[in-house]
């Protein structure tokens, strides 16, 4: 039954994963025409938004067949059993997908901060990231035992799945900030990068916050359903639950599929600048003659010889060969840096 929620579902679960496949194929694209060798960095963004589309799949699926966002309360034993096999389905993405993007950054910035301590730390949080999302994979598929357990109506969970998924949601938030924070010194200590750069920089890199918040968010929701706290037990309602799911699903999907955005932001700043160029210069060139054939017709109107007043913008040919003409300006190295440290546009 579409209802209210299901809609929101159904949109957020097309929008979201289209975008993300949008913003990942700028990053192939750019490696493609900057002859740029792919890295394992660029194979895992890839990894990571394939796990990121299959969740979204999964609830707009749920949302059009399994009644997402609907009173569980009136479930029939097959709708909640064919309810619960995509929440189950959705877990198992939703994590694969935040831990490959963490694989993701950290590789990167490793190719792009050539620091042998900054490198022995990225190896640990490797280390550390790997590892958790292994046991949060096992976890997820093991919650219940026999696993058809997790969609039966009266079955137990192998554990307290809720309370895992709370707790897993903070330290999956806690992960993202240790992260999104662990350039900031490299970027604030180099020699030779101006103070606005270094802000340009932090910009990029902080765009990542957003997932975080949605992140939070996921823990506030995780924590109604969670029971966890004194106050908590049993303080969902029957109305209530429709909204509680329907807010851990939106959150969820859009974790995913942003953390995949920011992390290929850095990797595609040169694209952006030409496309934001280029329309800019597009807008001005309008403008332009618009304002041309006005002050033309005002002329005319009063006796003037046609053509008198030269639009002044150029030509539609002028206007392409603006738009397309490629930027062949480069940074130069970083004093400290590797040559291959592209300020976060272009790197080999």
């Amino acid at each position: 039954m579409v209802n209210e929620y299901s809609e929101k579902v159904v949109v957020c679960s097309i929008v979201f994963p289209t975008v993300a496949c949008f913003v990942v194929a700028a990053r192939f694209y750019c490696r493609h025409t900057l002859n740029n060798k792919l890295r394992s960095n660029d194979y895992l963004a890839l990894a990571a938004l394939v796990c990121a589309v299959a969740l979204c799949i999964n609830f707009l699926s749920a949302a059009i067949h399994a009644g997402l966002g609907d009173d569980m309360s009136k479930f029939t034993l097959e709708q909640y059993s064919e309810f619960n096999k995509y929440i189950y389905a959705g877990v198992i993405c939703a994590y694969l997908s935040f831990g490959i993007v963490k694989l993701s950054v950290l590789e990167f910035y490793k190719s792009i901060f050539d620091v042998q301590k900054f490198r022995q730390v990225a190896n640990v949080f490797l280390c550390v990231i790997g590892t958790w999302t292994v046991v949060n994979l096992f976890l997820a598929i093991f919650s219940a035992w026999p696993i058809s357990n997790f969609w039966t109506l009266g079955a137990s969970y192998a554990f307290n799945h809720p309370k895992w998924l709370f707790y897993s949601t903070i330290l999956d938030t806690t992960f993202d900030l240790l992260i999104l924070c662990l350039p900031f010194p490299m970027i604030w200590n180099m020699i030779g990068l101006d103070t606005q750069r270094k802000l340009q920089l932090t910009f990029i890199f902080m765009t990542g916050f957003f997932c975080v918040i949605a992140a939070g968010l996921r823990i506030y929701y995780g924590w109604r359903l969670s029971g966890t706290g004194q106050n908590t037990a049993g303080q969902v309602s029957n109305e209530e639950m429709p909204s509680i799911v329907y807010n851990n699903v939106i959150w969820c999907e859009m974790e995913a599929c942003f953390s995949v955005i920011a992390a290929c932001l850095p990797c595609i700043g040169s694209f952006l600048t030409r496309i934001v160029s280029g329309a800019v210069k597009l807008a001005n060139s309008i403008v332009a003659r618009s304002k041309s054939l006005a002050i033309s017709k005002a002329f005319s109107s009063k006796g003037h010889s046609k053509g008198s007043v030269n639009s002044g913008s150029g030509s539609d040919d002028d206007i392409g060969k603006s738009l397309n003409r490629r930027s062949t300006t480069k940074e130069e190295p970083i004093d400290g840096a590797p040559a291959r440290y592209y300020v976060m546009e272009e790197y080999k």
